[in-house]
């Protein structure tokens, strides 16, 4: 059990040794988070997902605490089952091993989902700038395609008309005439 929880770590952050476990127990009653905590001020040994693009506690970034797993984290480190009395406060303690053992990873299980929400969220809000980026920029094109032939309208019936007036004086001299 101890071996496990003193290697296991991701990037380096060795997540269940108990040196990222919250100051104090969570006596919020609703959480049952155990040393397991997520809080907006960072404690020693607190773990900061910065997950927005400013710097703004809460929204941007939160700190997260992770109980540790250890046989003394755990209070089974030396467990005695020599009688029936012994044998049967083991039994409990194991229970509430597994217990806050399952707490822990319902806590990590979170984050991650959290954590995949957060990446899904900045997932589409990358494709709706990408989609508003090319709606303006096509609004843009038939704008200036319809100044384009306007102008284009406004220079043929100019050229027009001035043909049109370079010909009057050959009409009233053919009259005349």
């Amino acid at each position: 059990m101890d071996r496990i929880a003193r290697t296991a770590n991701y990037n380096g952050y060795y997540l269940l040794d108990g040196s990222h476990a919250a100051d104090n127990i969570n006596a919020d009653p609703t959480l049952a988070l155990g040393y397991s905590a997520v809080t907006t001020a960072a404690q020693e040994g607190s773990i900061k997902f910065h997950i927005g693009e400013n710097n703004t506690v809460g929204q941007d970034y939160y700190y997260i605490n992770i109980a540790g797993m250890t046989a003394s984290d755990l209070n089974v480190e030396s467990l005695d089952v020599s009688n029936t009395a012994s044998a049967q406060s083991a039994i409990e303690s194991l229970i509430a091993a597994i217990n806050s053992k399952d707490t822990t990873r319902t806590f990590l299980g979170s984050m991650v989902t959290r954590l995949q929400n957060t990446i899904l969220n900045l997932k589409i809000q990358r494709e709706n700038a990408t989609a508003s980026e090319s709606q303006i920029r096509d609004a843009d094109f038939a704008e200036e395609m319809s100044s384009f032939t306007r102008a284009q309208i406004l220079m043929q019936t100019g050229v027009s008309m001035l043909g049109t007036a370079n010909q009057i004086p050959n009409i009233v001299a053919q009259l005349v005439g």
